[in-house]
């Protein structure tokens, strides 16, 4: 058995794609703050295409090796695994993380072992609001068999923990965090300023495919308001539907992708979501960071979020017209410049990224350590794939 304690340990991420979204983000926050003396991490792009993305340029500024599979879906599906080996073979101590449901049965596939599975929302709900009851149900039921197979279950939120405990599969917390350094010269150029100065109240939500997120429920309030009482703005990509009726409404603004989120974010006053379930979401740990005040629905990761904290960083409402108006009111009453404060202090106190990329640097080390690499099931999968490879 190696001495991995002593080893560097390589650590392959398998993710679909490195656009900017949430769980990228959260990807290039751990990635960029490991301890590289001990971890050197390698990540595999299942369905890479065209240029690389913005994500990709600064993993590679700090000199991480991107390797990418330029192929469709169905055919990465069975190169990736082949590919895992061949990667896998070359390094001398290996935890495999793969980000999302298609990377977790890629790597399932491979059969390396240790194996980290990583849950980022509420399963169940989130796969029947995406593919429908039926598909969903099945979806879910895959995803879930797959983290009863994995070697640890990290949860990003204690309220995806409580939900997993449902279906009966155990994990350990490790909330999703933000990287300051990120945002620490957009702060020092730019620091929050009251609505008083500005004509009306300006609040941002995110937009997304995903029916879960209920942009739609906040476009719909905004719209009928009196004219000129306040002002959403939306970026990411809403319904077109949605689009074509309000476009004109002069109380919503549609900007579409929008390539620095934090910019738009900066450009406003306050940040609302209207989530029916989320895992721990990055839109909002961003505008925590950004020093914006937050308006949130009252599902368990919000309110983890504003509990996490007895600072005063924003309120929650319910999903009809009276609650969400009453805590527009609410908010707009506060005094702005202290409510910028705590969430600037709450961001860096509770959900900075350091936390975080120590506790999942102590599971990879236990991983490694539970794995007993090179006796056990690690090099069985290895040399089970390797032959399968070599025959092709």
């Amino acid at each position: 058995m190696r001495n991995s304690a002593q080893e560097t340990v390589t650590v392959i991420y398998v993710v679909g794609t490195l656009r900017t979204g949430g769980p990228t983000l959260q990807l290039l926050y751990l990635i960029t703050n490991l301890d590289r003396t001990r971890f050197k991490p390698i990540v595999l792009v299942t369905s890479a295409s065209g240029a690389a993305t913005e994500i990709e340029r600064r993993l590679a500024q700090i000199g991480v090796e991107v390797i990418r599979i330029e192929a469709g879906k169905i055919v990465s599906m069975i190169k990736a695994p082949h590919l895992l080996v061949r990667i896998a073979r070359r390094e001398a101590v290996i935890v495999l993380h793969p980000y999302g449901f298609r990377s977790d049965i890629i790597s399932w596939l491979s059969r390396i072992r240790p194996r980290l599975g990583n849950v980022r929302n509420h399963t169940r709900q989130n796969c029947r609001q995406s593919y429908g009851t039926v598909r969903g149900s099945l979806v879910a039921t895959i995803y879930l068999i797959l983290m009863r197979t994995a070697d640890s279950v990290v949860s990003c939120s204690a309220s995806v923990k409580t939900d997993l405990e449902k279906t009966g599969q155990d994990s350990i917390v490790i909330r999703n965090a933000i990287d300051p350094l990120i945002y620490r010269s957009m702060l020092a150029s730019e620091r929050a300023s009251g609505p008083a100065t500005k004509p009306i109240p300006r609040y941002i939500t995110v937009a997304s495919s995903i029916p879960g997120k209920n942009v739609e429920f906040l476009i719909r309030e905004f719209a009928q308001a009196p004219a000129g009482r306040r002002k959403l703005i939306v970026i990411g990509k809403a319904k077109a539907e949605t689009v074509t009726v309000y476009e004109s409404n002069a109380n919503v603004e549609f900007r579409g992708y929008v390539a620095k989120p934090a910019d738009a974010i900066l450009d406003a006053d306050y940040f609302i979501s209207a989530s029916e379930h989320e895992g721990m979401p990055n839109a909002v740990l961003e505008a925590l960071a950004l020093g914006r005040p937050v308006v949130l629905s009252k599902i368990p990761s919000h309110l983890e979020i504003l509990t996490s904290t007895d600072r005063d960083i924003g309120t929650t409402f319910n999903w009809d017209s009276s609650s969400l108006e009453a805590a527009l009111n609410r908010i707009e009453t506060k005094d702005y410049a202290a409510l910028c404060e705590n969430c600037l202090d709450t961001s860096k106190l509770q959900f900075d990224v350091s936390a975080m990329v120590a506790a999942y640097q102590k599971v990879y080390y236990d991983l490694v350590q539970k794995s007993e690499i090179g006796d056990d099931k690690n090099m069985k999968g290895i040399a089970h794939l390797s032959s399968v490879d070599r025959d092709q």
